[in-house]
Parts: structure tokens; sequence; C-alpha cells
């Protein structure tokens, strides 16, 4: 997971932390501004957390991909039990820490976690900051 992590454009200095879930260790990686997204990012700072947690009965995996920038906005892509959505994936995202989420369904096209690193990481998380720091 780190190697795939290290191969995204932009990706620097990935390393494993106590999980701020309180569950495992989780991976991050700091996201350089000036080369992530082609450059897009308007911030100072920001870094991408990844949490996997096998589920015994199942080949799916729940995870947590997660965003945060030096501007408060963060966002992520979650697959676990919750009372968000229908259904076990969904979106969330905050302009501050100061905001609730609002959280959206979404369908992953990958359930292994490569694949989702990939999609989410270099696909998905490229896209909506470009819609959020992008020219208009």
């Amino acid at each position: 997971m780190a190697t795939n992590l290290r191969k995204i454009p932009g990706t620097t200095n990935v390393r494993f932390e106590s999980s701020t879930t309180g569950v495992d260790e989780e991976l991050v990686g700091e996201l350089d501004p000036n080369i992530y997204g082609d450059g897009i990012l308007d911030v100072a700072a920001a870094t991408v957390t990844l949490n996997w947690w096998p589920q015994p009965d199942s080949d799916a995996y729940w995870y947590r991909i997660h965003y945060h920038d030096s501007s408060g906005f963060d966002c992520g892509w979650h697959r676990h039990e919750n009372d968000h959505v229908d259904g076990l994936d969904h979106y969330q995202e905050r302009d501050s820490p100061d905001e609730d989420y609002v959280y959206y369904p979404f369908e992953p096209e990958y359930t292994n976690p490569i694949g989702l690193v990939w999609e989410i990481v270099d696909g998905r998380l490229s896209t909506r900051l470009e819609m959020r720091y992008g020219e208009g």
C-alpha cells in the first residue's frame, strides 16, 4: 500500500503513524501542493490518510481515505457501517473543522486496497480538488 501511495505524483513523506481512529496504524502521505494534481492546490500543506480494516466474512475491506489541507477543508471516501447514507460507501466533506460534514453515497470501481488507492487518491481526489481550487 505504501509503495503504491508513493508512486502517485506529488505524494511525499509516506509513513505509518498511530491511527486517529484508535485502531492499529494508518498510512499518511503528504501532498506537495506544487506537484499534486498538476499544482492546482492553493494551500501551504496537505495530507492524505489511509486506514484499512479487513472484514473476516467478506473479501471487501472497510476503509477510510481522507484528505485534509491547511485551509481547513477536508474530505474523504469511506466504507464502514454508518448512519450517514444507505450502504457502506460514502463521500464526505466540509470547508472547515467548525462545520458539519455533508455526506453523499458513492460507488467505488474497485474493492481491493491498491485499486482504491489509485482510484481515489490519483483520480477522485484530484478531480475534487481541481473543482475546488481550479480556475473557474
